[in-house]
């Protein structure tokens, strides 16, 4: 997988980032996973002032198969808690996000955010689903993390919802 940004500023007040993706997936010997045959194309922009940051994401996989499996929240720019677009069991699928963030001035180190994301197969009728995070996340001294995530997510095709809440503390030591 290859990524690439870049980041300036239109002031001293309002900054940008863009960001594209390419992953080349391919099997490899024997491959319990099935066969992996997908090109993953991707790009995000990002527009931040006064602590609000808002960010655009796309994916798009072009192949004979989903993009190849990852681990965890997933590399894709449209990765959410629960949903990536390795995840999207069908050809040629897509994936949009778009996430609202606050860093409020107040308070150092923390994060507020909401997220909102839609994935689709290249025939939506072959997967649809989509899902909407929100999540606070806090450092304190360097050596304490309280992340906290709301996942909402609902396959559009059978109506099925299912909720997650993630509280995850850490302590560095």
């Amino acid at each position: 997988m290859g990524n690439f940004t870049y980041q300036n500023s239109f002031n001293d007040y309002i900054f940008y980032e863009l960001g594209g993706q390419f992953d080349l997936g391919r099997s490899v010997g024997e491959q319990s996973i099935g066969v992996v045959d997908a090109n993953t194309l991707g790009v995000y922009a990002t527009i931040s002032s006064y602590g609000v940051s808002f960010t655009t994401a796309y994916n798009k996989n072009f192949g004979q198969s989903a993009a190849v499996n990852s681990v965890g929240g997933g590399p894709f720019f449209t990765s959410m808690e629960q949903m990536t677009l390795d995840a999207v069991n069908a050809k040629n699928a897509q994936a949009l996000l778009f996430n609202l963030e606050y860093q409020p001035y107040f308070i150092e180190n923390m994060n507020i955010g909401v997220a909102a994301g839609d994935f689709q197969g290249g025939n939506a009728a072959d997967f649809h689903t989509q899902e909407f995070n929100t999540y606070l996340s806090y450092q304190y001294n360097q050596m304490i993390t309280v992340d906290i995530m709301y996942a909402y997510i609902k396959n559009l095709q059978t109506d099925l919802v299912t909720e997650q809440l993630r509280v995850i503390l850490g302590f560095q030591f």
